[in-house]
This record gives structure tokens, sequence and C-alpha cells, in this order.
């Protein structure tokens, strides 16, 4: 015999604790701190050739980032220029971890003694807090090549790294053969 389903108050308890925890879930993915919510950051940085030439070398220098990733540190580059393609790879060494970014940019024309340098960045690994963060976004420098003979004093070079950051899966996937995705 068959009998006819009826409600308890048990089963009121149990759908109301299902909606606080559905409720919950939802507020703690909306929550700032959430781990998978991409925030800005903005990374300043200055550097000097130590060497190499315009065409392949290594720069060291420092850096300050705000935003996401608060720190501020050490940050050496590694680049090859060919004709006004710009790719490097720089490694930010700050107070809480490593992080390194994948470069791409296209280098403009010396003007009075500076060149300038544009493009896109990602995130390509990292240590400590940095260990699982993804990102890209845009960058820009300019370099000082200085009045002085060649090989007198090393080109200093400004600049920032402007994007977003996230923990977790990649942030805004690029495709693999963009003539402008930087590679790790």
């Amino acid at each position: 015999m068959l009998r006819k389903a009826t409600r308890t108050p048990r089963d009121g308890v149990t759908a109301r604790a299902a909606g606080v925890i559905a409720v919950a879930l939802v507020l703690a993915a909306a929550a700032p701190g959430a781990q998978a919510q991409p925030g800005f950051v903005a990374i300043d940085f200055t550097t000097a050739t130590t060497s190499g030439n315009a065409q392949t070398g290594r720069t060291a220098g420092t850096f300050t980032s705000t935003g996401r990733v608060h720190d501020a540190g050490r940050m050496t580059t590694a680049y090859r220029a060919v004709g006004t393609r710009l790719d490097a790879t720089a490694m930010l060494m700050g107070t809480r971890g490593i992080l390194t970014i994948g470069l791409r940019g296209a280098l403009g024309p010396v003007l009075d003694g500076r060149q300038s340098v544009a493009g896109r960045w990602r995130v390509c690994g990292g240590t400590g807090p940095y260990l699982r963060l993804a990102g890209n976004g845009r960058w820009q420098a300019v370099t000082e090549l200085g009045a002085a003979p060649a090989g007198m004093t090393a080109p200093t070079t400004r600049g920032a790294f402007l994007g977003r950051v996230s923990r977790g899966p990649r942030l805004g996937r690029q495709q693999a053969d963009s003539t402008e995705a930087p590679r790790c």
C-alpha cells in the first residue's frame, strides 16, 4: 500500500539549512578575499642593464607592487630583441616570495636618447604566496640610453606592469599561437 507523501517539520528544517548553506557559499564566493576573484595589480620597476647589448642581455633593479600583489624587492630580467619585437622573462624577488613573469613587447624608435617598449605580460610561476597565482596584463617602459659613449653608463629602464591576477585557473587565457602572447 502506498502512503501519501507528507511534509514533516524535519523536512522544513533541512530545506532551511540547505538554503542557509547555499547563501553562505554564494557570499563566500563573492567576498573580496575569495580565491578565484581576480584583483588589480600595479608593479613599478627600475632596472639597469648589467650585461649584454641592445639585442640580448640582462638587467637588475628594484620593484614595488600594489593591489592584489603587495610587495617590494629586487628584480632581474633576461631579454632578447629581434627587430622591433622584445621577449623577456622577469623575476621579482620580494619579501614574500618570488614571482616570474613572461613579457612580449614592441620596441619604439630611439628619440632624444630614449627608447620606449610596450606589450603584454603574464604570470609564469612563483613561490610562497605566488605559487598558484595566475594573471596577465599590459606593460610599458622607457629606457634612458644616455648621452655618454656606449659602455660608459648602463642604460636605465623605468616602467610598469598593469593587469589582473587571481589564484587558481589561468586568467584571460591567450591563444598559444598569438604573436602578442608572452611565453614562459
